[in-house]
Parts: structure tokens; sequence; C-alpha cells
């Protein structure tokens, strides 16, 4: 996984040195300064200097320093999260237990889950998760979405009653909430991504499509969980093993359930993309400083 830094400072060509701080020690990369069209103009015709950066494998807040010899920059580890690598789910019924599955919890206590493969899932979902021998406990206004780019997608709090659902444990000193999600449909998303298609992404640059648009991936989400723990306490920062059960049940409109309609979930020059809520806290980004725009989806 990479990460793209932004600063006024660099110049197309420079060497940059980056170095990862975590709890674990230190790792250093080198890498130079390209140009790439800027995400946070819909329109494509912003092109900046950019430092993108293969992210070393160490979990939890990670603090970022790099340097060029002359000017320097730095990301304090409350801004920054190297996450467990995600579960991989598919467009079929299936259980996954992922014994000790590796979680990146932040600074602040918030612990990070990933569930990824949902590029090729273009069927209503709904993922059942929970840690098993983990209990920590949350609700709504306790969870929130991102994605692989760092977009906002949602946050799970009473306004999201219609696709989510929480399920306290049957012993909550012994195991984690349920946390139930409903995915709508995304075939014309599917579709329209497909090669050939008229937004299939950009393989050179895949932030944009080849026709120019600005892409929005929803291959991977990330659930940013802000529970506490029976004795009152927080996740530890840092790196988690802790047992993961996941469940996946697809459904089809054939089925007759009523689902929310898909969305134009890319829509985001236009600004027709259905509002997200607001964030119960903040979500560190994993970028610089460049705020990101807002796309949303379910």
């Amino acid at each position: 996984m990479s990460v793209t830094l932004f600063n006024p400072v660099f110049a197309v060509g420079q060497i940059w040195t980056v170095t990862f701080t975590g709890t674990s020690g230190s790792m250093a990369v080198t890498v130079p300064v390209i140009s790439r069209r800027n995400i946070t103009d819909a329109t494509g015709k912003t092109v900046t200097p950019q430092l993108p950066v293969s992210v070393p494998e160490v979990l939890g807040p990670v603090a970022i320093s790099a340097t060029d010899g002359s000017s320097s920059m730095t990301i304090p580890a409350s801004d920054f999260m190297v996450l467990g690598k995600p579960v991989a789910v598919a467009e079929s019924n299936q259980e996954i237990s992922s014994a000790a599955y590796s979680v990146g919890v932040g600074l602040d206590g918030t612990l990070w889950v990933g569930i990824g493969g949902l590029a090729d899932v273009c069927e209503p979902i709904e993922i059942d998760a929970k840690f098993t021998g983990y209990p920590l406990q949350f609700g709504f206004g306790d969870v929130s979405i991102i994605n692989l780019q760092g977009f906002f997608i949602d946050t799970l709090n009473t306004q999201s009653a219609g696709h989510v659902a929480f399920q306290p444990a049957d012993d909550p000193t012994e195991d984690s909430t349920k946390l139930i999600y409903f995915r709508h449909s995304f075939e014309q998303y599917c579709h329209d991504h497909l090669p050939g298609g008229p937004l299939q992404v950009d393989p050179l640059d895949p932030n944009w499509h080849l026709s120019g648009s600005p892409h929005v991936d929803y291959s991977t989400l990330f659930f940013a969980i802000s529970g506490v723990l029976p004795d009152g306490s927080t996740p530890t920062p840092g790196a988690l093993a802790a047992n993961l059960d996941l469940q996946v049940t697809v459904y089809t409109d054939t089925q007759g359930l009523s689902w929310a309609p898909e969305q134009p979930e890319e829509d985001v020059a236009s600004g027709s993309a259905p509002a997200a809520t607001s964030s119960p806290s903040p979500i560190p980004t994993a970028a610089a400083a460049s705020p990101l725009p807002t796309p949303t989806g379910g």
C-alpha cells in the first residue's frame, strides 16, 4: 500500500527520504517527486508535484518525517495510521474466521478494520462482523467508514439505521458487538468500470478514469470503530491481534427485499451525490495536508 505526500516545496525530480516511525521501530524509503493530477480538483486540470511512497509494514500509529537534505516535513503519529491487511470477501455466501487478525489502533483508541475484494461484489450484500474473545462494545455514532483513497464514505449513526444495525454480544465480557452492514447494489458501478467501459480506471493513475473524470474507489472499505472495553477503557494504541468473524450474505433483486437504490457514487464534481453525515470524531487521513472531496455511499 502507498501514501501520497503533498508539499508546496516539492519539485519534480527531487529525491526525498521518508522515514516511518512506529512503536516497533523506524524504516526509511527513498523516492522521487513526480507530477500527477491533483485529486482535490475534480476537473483534473490541476497538476502538482507529489511524493507517492510505499508504506512499510508497521501497524498502528506512525509518525512520518521526510527530507531532501534542504527542506523537511513531518506528520505526527496522531494523524497517520498503518492498518492491518483487509479481509477479502467475494460475491458469495460465506463465513470467514480470521484468527489473530492484525488490527491497527490509533493513539485515540480507535480500532480499524479493513474489508477488501468489493470491486468484484456487485449484488447487494449483508456483512456481519464481530470479534470473538475481544469484548469491544460499540453502537450508533461509534463507527465511520473511509475508502482506500482516504475519502470519507459514511458515519454509522442513527441516520444510517436503514442500512446498519448493532447486535449486542450474548456475553459482552467475552465477545464484541456484532456490526451488521447492508451494502446496496453496485451493478451499474461494476458495469461502468469494466475494461472498455465508460469509467475504466486509468492504470497509470488509478485516482482517475481514462475518460478524465475522478475515480472513487469502493474496492476496499475501512471501518473506524471507537468502542469501549468492559472496564470502560479503550483499546491500547499500536498493533492488536484479535479473532475476527465475518459472514457475507448475497441478495438479489428477485428476493423482493427493499434496498436503497444505487447512487451516483462518483459524482464528486457536480455535488449531486447524497450528503454525508458528520463524523463523530476526527478521522486520521493517509495523506499530508490536502483536503479531499467527500463522495458518499452505502
